[in-house]
């Protein structure tokens, strides 16, 4: 209870001295990270990405807010791919699937092992939450 009185007892000054540097480092992030969405992302940086892999793992995850996520392994490891970002995704897919994004498109394809057949997937530019992104390339 004490502490809590010794900074309501501070003078205006002594507040501004200690929240100052506080603010000066916010600002100082934002000139350089800006928060954007999967429609920032779906038209600056999806084209550059690129990744295939076989599904060996399928799964929920509800550390992470109950995002379906897959393990893919590729020729020389294996990843975590994130679903949530490719509408119906997570439905259509099973183990032994093979997913493959190409550089310079905006799709993903899933190559059904049990069918051999190819399904397109579309980037879910819709889907809420934000991602940190660089504000200038240095």
């Amino acid at each position: 209870m004490q502490s809590d009185d010794k900074l309501i007892n501070l003078s205006t000054k002594e507040k501004i001295f200690i929240f100052s540097p506080l603010i000066a480092v916010i600002l100082v992030v934002s000139i350089f990270i800006k928060t954007g969405n999967n429609e920032d992302y779906y038209q600056t940086d999806l084209h550059k990405d690129s990744y295939k892999g076989l599904v060996i793992n399928k799964f929920i995850n509800f550390k992470n807010h109950g995002a379906g996520e897959f393990t893919l392994q590729d020729k020389d490891s294996e990843f975590i791919f994130y679903s949530d970002d490719w509408i119906n995704l997570y439905d259509s897919c099973s183990i032994g699937d093979s997913i493959i994004k190409n550089f310079q498109e905006k799709h993903i394809l899933l190559y059904k092992s049990q069918t051999k057949k190819f399904i397109r997937f579309e980037f879910n530019r819709n889907r809420s939450g934000f991602t940190f992104m660089k504000r200038f390339e240095l």
